[in-house]
């Protein structure tokens, strides 16, 4: 499955008086192509590593890295490129 080219992805987060009930609230939208396989193969690895922070990591097989996850402690992470900016070389700064 072609993944380059993408069109990038979109998150939200709101707390404290943006919350019903005060506590962070993250959502994220994952905007690939699904090429009809995608939806069919996600992966979810739920993680307990003895001595270590519990983590939840989505994602794809085969793809490496998280592209959605958080760990025990409540930090979330998202791969949210715009890749066609990124192949152009451009920035946000």
């Amino acid at each position: 499955v072609e993944l380059f080219g993408l069109h990038g992805c979109s998150a939200a987060a709101a707390s404290g008086p943006a919350s019903a009930d005060g506590r962070t609230v993250v959502g994220r939208n994952l905007e690939w192509p699904d090429h009809g396989v995608l939806g069919r193969y996600g992966l979810v690895v739920a993680a307990r590593p003895e001595g270590q922070r519990p983590f939840l990591s989505l994602g794809f097989p085969a793809l490496t890295g998280v592209v959605t996850g958080m760990n025990g402690d409540g930090v979330f992470a998202a791969e949210l490129t715009d890749s066609e900016a990124a192949c152009a070389g451009e920035t946000n700064d």
